[in-house]
């Protein structure tokens, strides 16, 4: 695990994808009562053309997942509230935004 953190630290998040993201979130952190700053990390990808990233705040940590043709085409709720029924552990979804092609949920 600490050779894929250190791993993940290594990857940088793109100059414009970084303000894409702090533009996006940053008034729904504050909406929420939570601090405004925070780093952007990219995480290795599985190999589909979305690309994840972990959201780090001084409270709590986020994934966000960044591809707006995959967001614009999936449904979650009824897979959520399956595997939910069925007593397995599944991350919270706090924003959905098509437009953007962005998804922020539970780390």
């Amino acid at each position: 695990m600490i050779l894929l953190d250190i791993l993940v630290t290594l990857v940088l998040v793109p100059a414009t994808t970084q303000q894409s993201i702090q533009v996006w979130l940053t008034p729904w952190l504050a909406n929420q009562g939570l601090p405004i700053d925070f780093s952007v990390s990219l995480l290795l990808g599985d190999g589909s053309t979305r690309s994840f990233y972990r959201v780090v705040t001084s409270q709590k940590n986020y994934i966000l997942i960044s591809d707006p043709q995959w967001i614009q085409t999936q449904d979650y709720s009824p897979h959520q509230l399956f595997l939910k029924d069925r007593g397995l552990p599944v991350p919270q979804f706090f924003i959905t935004d098509p437009e953007q092609g962005f998804l922020l949920m539970e780390d």
